[in-house]
Order: structure tokens, then sequence, then C-alpha cells
């Protein structure tokens, strides 16, 4: 008998559920700098359930995102709520 030991830390698995987009819809593209593209660029391949996307599927994801900035002590998310947005940090520094 050998036990299996799993790996704590980070979650390892993603669920979502099927949504139905208009034939006619298009993404938003919102302005950034070339640093903050290439930034985006490498965070998106770096995240485990994106690494299958290819190069076009990448660049759409890039260009949609929108940048905001937060003060300190500003809530971005609360545990329970269903998310609206998908975070990425390009600097500074969280707690979860």
């Amino acid at each position: 008998f050998v036990p299996i030991v799993k790996p704590k830390g980070r979650k390892t698995s993603v669920m979502a559920g099927v949504v139905k987009v208009e034939e006619n819809w298009k993404p938003p593209v919102f302005e950034k700098t070339d640093a903050q593209k290439t930034m985006l660029d490498a965070r998106v391949k770096g995240i485990f359930f994106m690494k299958h996307l290819g190069q076009k599927d990448v660049d759409t994801l890039v260009a949609a995102f929108e940048l905001k900035s937060y003060k300190p002590d500003d809530i971005l998310m609360t545990q329970g709520a269903e998310g609206d947005c998908f975070y990425v940090l390009e600097s500074g520094k969280t707690d979860v």
C-alpha cells in the first residue's frame, strides 16, 4: 500500500459552465503600452488552465484586459461572492 499524497497549495483544477455568446459579439479592446502587453502575455501563458491557448487567443485576451489601479485597503473580491472579473497583478501585493 502506497499512500497518495496530494500537493498542498494552489488549486490544480478549474471548473466552468458553458457560456453562449451572440454570433456578432466582439471582445473589447483597451489601450496598453508594449510593456504592459508583454507582461500580460507572459502572465496568461503562465496560468495552467490557459496554457493550451494559441497565440491568437492570448492576443485577444491581452487586448481585452482593462487596466485598473487600486488603493491600499481596497477590496478586490470577497470569499464566497460570485466572481465577475479576472485579476492580473502588475505590481504591488495583495492579501488573500
